[in-house]
């Protein structure tokens, strides 16, 4: 019976940057999507003998405000935490993306994508290192992703990865120390979320029927964007809560969101923090 002789890991990233169908109303803002493959190739008795199977692993994804992409890579470093991908990898995927929005553009999608190889030697063949170099130099990761427009066309979308992708195992600290920066960055700009709302401006909102909303309106905000669900799924006669910036949200969800921040999850208008006749702390 054969047994693992020998396992390794082995990283790829890429981002990239393509061409979205938003509907009007989008302009300031960033969708991101992140999609993790994994691949196990596994050596048995002769270097030309082994067997590969790749799927995917997860995918996540965001829109995010144009101007504030510089102080979310917090909130990227947690994403990507919950797909699996190892801490020691991370800097790697998180410098990328900072670089990629350094030349980003609003209205258009960015991808973010990351394969995780494993190698497995199950038989006599142990040549780790050349196996290594084999795939650092021609991997075969392909992603197939579809993407899906506010108007409810699709399209399927095929990604490579490259040589250039691979994750070099080696973190500087000159890398550590820009990561560090760009978290810290993002906490001291997004503590303000966890300043609850007031309970008169909670209270105040209104339940509508989902339905009651204007089409146009519905098709900018397809989604709940806080529980990701599609209100197309509780049917029209739901009710929601629409913030006076006009994006609108289940309302056992938003009622949650607001009891721990007070901005909109979407486009950051802020509610009240202050009763009226109290003082204010600013």
């Amino acid at each position: 019976m054969s047994t693992t002789t020998a396992e390794k890991h082995i990283f790829f990233s890429k981002v990239v940057q393509r061409e979205s169908i938003e509907p009007p109303g989008m302009e300031t803002y960033l969708q991101i999507t992140f999609c993790l493959m994994k691949q196990t190739l596994c050596w048995y008795d002769h270097p030309t003998e082994f067997t590969s199977e790749t799927s995917p692993a997860g995918q996540r994804g965001c829109a995010i405000d144009f101007s504030s992409r510089e102080h979310q890579i917090d909130t990227f470093a947690n994403m990507i935490s919950g797909m699996g991908v190892p801490r020691q990898e991370q800097p790697t995927i998180l410098k990328k993306i900072s670089d990629m929005f350094q030349v980003a553009v609003p209205r258009k999608r960015v991808l973010v994508l990351i394969a995780d190889v494993t190698v497995q030697l199950l038989g006599s063949y142990g040549d780790l290192g050349a196996i290594d170099n084999l795939i650092r130099s021609s991997p075969n990761v392909k992603f197939r992703l579809k993407y899906r427009g506010f108007t409810g066309t699709c399209r399927w979308e095929t990604h490579t990865i490259c040589d250039v992708d691979y994750h070099d195992t080696t973190i500087t600290d000159e890398l550590l120390l820009e990561i560090d920066r760009l978290t810290l960055e993002s906490f001291e700009t997004q503590w303000v979320r966890f300043v609850p709302a007031t309970r008169s401006s909670v209270k105040s909102l209104q339940k509508v029927r989902l339905d009651s909303l204007d089409e146009a309106t519905i098709k900018l905000n397809p989604s709940c964007s806080i529980c990701k669900d599609d209100f197309a799924e509780g049917g029209v006669d739901q009710l929601v809560i629409p913030l006076p910036c006009a994006h609108h949200y289940h309302v056992d969800c938003i009622i949650r969101w607001l009891e721990m921040g007070h901005v909109c999850p979407l486009c950051r208008y802020a509610l009240p923090t202050v009763e009226d006749g109290e003082p204010s702390n600013s």
